[in-house]
């Protein structure tokens, strides 16, 4: 399946229960950015920070004119794409987040239309509230020259990542630290670099990153790997973005999982505004 799984949490169990009745047959999802080294630099050295403390993740490279839209109408619309900007560019980005931090517990989250003749959002914020952190999300396909960085912070250190290198910064564990500091303090740091790859970057740039996604799905088939995504991913993906949609439409705070009769009801009433217009 090319991303995202499905629309609504029902959808995604349909399939779910085809993959079931069908295991003797491999099944996926195309979420490509999981083979980027970067991130899978990322999940080895997460248990590494100890408890996570903080998170951001501002995405700002996704610039999509009016014109996108125009060209294929159902781009944006509710009714045919059942979202915007989240469903369909930074699906991939939701991923990563699930790939590296799991879902969050409950999500708060704000989406608008800038400057689009369309119904879906191109600009969003949102917390998504774990245990012992808050990430913060941004959102926005209509800036341009912007940027994908992706922070994470911990008791022992800290990541820095963008789509195509890592920081690693190891400290002392902060609660020592802050117990020791003086005046304004400080702690001891080691930083390592990470790269993407100039080979990897150049065969990117001739096939496309979904080469690789494929590449490992075909590996399972064979016996010879395993694919990026799985069915059960798709739907951890969709649970996160139905519960920003229903936040930001109701203006309250979701717990996950979604309610999924309410978020039909609340896609439905979308679609019957998207129409009047």
């Amino acid at each position: 399946m090319e991303k995202p799984l499905a629309v609504t949490a029902p959808e995604a169990e349909e399939l779910l229960a085809l993959k079931k009745e069908h295991p003797e047959l491999v099944s996926g999802v195309a979420f490509n950015q999981r083979s980027n080294r970067v991130y899978q630099k990322a999940k080895e050295l997460l248990p590494k920070l100890g408890t996570l403390r903080s998170a951001r993740y501002e995405i700002s490279d996704w610039y999509r004119p009016d014109s996108y839209y125009r060209m294929n109408p159902w781009r944006g619309s509710f009714e045919q794409e059942g979202g915007g900007g989240l469903i369909n560019q930074c699906h991939h980005q939701l991923d990563i987040i699930v790939y590296l931090l799991g879902l969050p517990e409950a999500v708060e989250a704000h989406c608008k239309t800038i400057n689009r003749e369309v119904s879906g959002e191109n600009d969003v914020v949102a917390f998504f509230y774990y245990p012992t952190f808050t990430l913060l999300f941004s959102a926005s396909l209509h800036d341009l020259k912007g940027m994908n960085f992706f922070d994470i912070s911990g008791d022992n250190g800290r990541l820095n990542m963008e789509k195509t290198k890592l920081v690693f910064e190891e400290h002392e564990n902060e609660f020592q630290a802050n117990k020791e500091a003086q005046l304004y303090g400080g702690v001891v740091s080691k930083e390592s670099h990470f790269s993407y790859g100039a080979k990897r970057l150049k065969e990117d740039q001739l096939y496309a990153q979904q080469v690789r996604a494929l590449r490992a799905f075909s590996e399972e088939i064979m016996g010879q790997g395993h694919q990026l995504a799985s069915l059960e991913d798709g739907f951890r993906d969709l649970e996160l973005l139905n519960a920003i949609y229903l936040s930001s439409w109701t203006d309250k705070k979701v717990a996950l999982p979604v309610d999924e009769n309410l978020y039909a009801e609340a896609l439905k009433k979308k679609i019957i505004e998207e129409k009047a217009k």
